[in-house]
């Protein structure tokens, strides 16, 4: 009750100075999940601004985490929903977020929405597509996502599906790919010391990440795909690969943040992934990636390493959840029906032609200029002359 009542006076006060107070062309608030760190698109995109324009605009991110987030040169830090929130909200040119932007925001004339979303591939159904039965709830996608002006894509089968699914128009998204997935065409030796050394792993172990999404409607899909029910067959695993490899390897945990953030295991094979804000960083680190229906399969795809799919989890998903844009079946990722199949797999793995393959059929935007693009997009509604960042960019081989 207290909260609604702060957010009613929060909306009223934004109403009062709707016209009144006048926009700061050169300030841009971001927002990424509830996740702590500079994460996720937005993330990669304020890194991307302060390195190639420092100074050239007023950053601020938003953030649930205020007191424990590390201070970055040029960006001020603000928490959600404070009355900070608000005030600094309401001279905002620009509004970023990775999903929708805050209902409790009273959009002004000048002022920008972007969403850069928070998955690629298109794969898993969204907005209105998952809601067929619930015209209220349709009512409610068309008011969040409706005041978008623009929506990142990854690919032309997102353009596509999400044109639908949000009731945007075509011309509202921007195809140029998704900006944390800039990092795949960039130096990852830098990345990879950094998740190494904050985990404190040897160079030589190898790492497989374990990321399954979250699920609404499968109550028992937890029990499946929990690290801590399933303590014995990861075991096994990992102790497989080494003997297949001849070298070390840790399983490295990492949940959909709607799931509880912790590994719940203090036996040295395993690694809680949550406690790195940023999964990008751990999917370079990754000699392999085991998931379900995440969308971090289509970012892990660009490294050309092997993914494996659990088959049933899909298939449970299918039938009783959300379901899927794009079939699993034209999924280019290895299934598997049991995790004992993994080094079994994994020692004759040799699919990265079908990666590229399924990136042309879904017409993927990933170049790694996502960043930069979205900056040009920013400069035309800030009109900031452009400063030449004298950085370098190469195709991805």
């Amino acid at each position: 009750m207290l909260l609604k009542i702060k957010m009613w006076i929060a909306r009223m006060c934004q109403y009062i100075l709707y016209f009144t107070v006048p926009l700061k062309k050169n300030r841009i608030m971001l927002y990424a999940h509830h996740r702590s760190g500079y994460v996720c698109n937005p993330g990669a995109l304020l890194r991307y601004l302060e390195a190639n324009h420092p100074g050239q605009w007023d950053l601020i991110w938003v953030t649930e985490y205020p007191e424990n987030l590390p201070q970055l040169p040029g960006v001020r830090i603000c928490g959600r929903r404070s009355f900070q929130y608000f005030r600094t909200f309401i001279r905002t040119k620009i509004f970023i977020t990775n999903d929708m932007v805050d209902e409790n925001l009273i959009k002004k004339p000048g002022q920008i929405f972007i969403s850069t979303w928070h998955g690629g591939g298109a794969y898993k159904k969204v907005g209105i597509s998952t809601c067929a039965e619930s015209k209220e709830m349709a009512r409610h996608f068309r008011k969040w996502y409706g005041r978008l002006d623009h929506f990142v894509s990854s690919c032309r089968k997102c353009t596509t599906n999400y044109t639908e699914a949000f009731h945007l128009p075509a011309a509202c998204f921007l195809e140029i790919g998704s900006p944390r997935n800039d990092i795949f065409w960039q130096d990852p030796d830098m990345a990879l010391r950094q998740v190494y050394e904050f985990h404190h792993l040897d160079p030589d172990t190898q790492i497989l990440l374990y990321a399954p999404s979250f699920a609404a409607n499968l109550p028992d899909r937890d029990d499946l795909v929990s690290l801590t029910a399933n303590i014995t067959a990861w075991k096994q695993v990992l102790s497989d690969l080494t003997n297949t490899t001849g070298k070390r390897w840790v399983l490295m945990y990492r949940t959909h943040h709607f799931a509880p953030a912790s590994c719940d295991t203090t036996n040295e094979l395993f690694i809680d992934g949550n406690r790195y804000d940023d999964i990008q960083p751990l999917l370079l680190a990754a000699a392999m990636l085991v998931t379900d229906y995440s969308s971090c399969m289509w970012d892990y795809a660009l490294t050309d390493r092997p993914i494996f799919v659990l088959q049933d989890i899909i298939k449970a998903y299918e039938q009783s959840d959300r379901g899927f844009f794009v079939s699993p079946q034209n999924w280019p990722y290895t299934k598997i029906r049991s995790l004992q199949e993994i080094p079994a797999k994994y020692a004759v793995w040799d699919n990265k032609d079908n990666y590229h393959k399924h990136f042309e059929q879904m017409g993927s935007f990933e170049t790694g200029h996502a960043c930069e693009r979205l900056t040009d997009v920013i400069l035309t509604h800030t009109m900031t002359p452009r400063k030449n960042s004298g950085g370098k960019h190469h195709d991805k081989k």
